[in-house]
């Protein structure tokens, strides 16, 4: 079942960066959907068999993933408008590795991304613990 909904999830991916690649805003809302995605993967054990689904539906993370989400689509915007003043080196795409500018991009979002999955899985006073 696990392989399924990892599956679904690349696969709606993938239709919605096939969908939105050309459109104004496209990029951004391709990020926070990559971004969304990342929270559950990160918290499992990367094929989405145990999912703490109690711990990310609380109303504390959801509204911390929201927070998150307008970070993550107005920082791919001021990057993307940073973009045409890099100097051409970063911007080179490379055959295997694509650009400097699309790597440090991704990593940014990576991080932002993992910092979030480990606060949600921190521990809690009411825990048991």
């Amino acid at each position: 079942m696990a392989v399924f909904i990892t599956l679904g999830c690349i696969t709606v991916f993938v239709f919605v960066f096939a969908n939105l690649i050309d459109r104004s805003g496209g990029i951004q809302i391709i990020a926070a959907t990559a971004y969304t995605f990342a929270i559950p993967w990160m918290t499992s054990d990367r094929f989405l068999n145990l999912v703490p689904w109690n711990r990310l539906i609380r109303g504390k993370v959801l509204l911390v993933h929201c927070l998150a989400l307008l970070i993550v689509y107005s920082g791919v915007t001021a990057a993307l408008a940073l973009e045409p003043r890099l100097p051409g080196w970063f911007l080179l795409d490379h055959p295997r590795r694509g650009s400097y500018f699309s790597l440090c991009l991704f990593g940014v979002l990576l991080l932002l991304a993992y910092g979030e999955s480990r606060w949600v899985m921190r521990p809690t006073g009411n825990d048991g613990k």
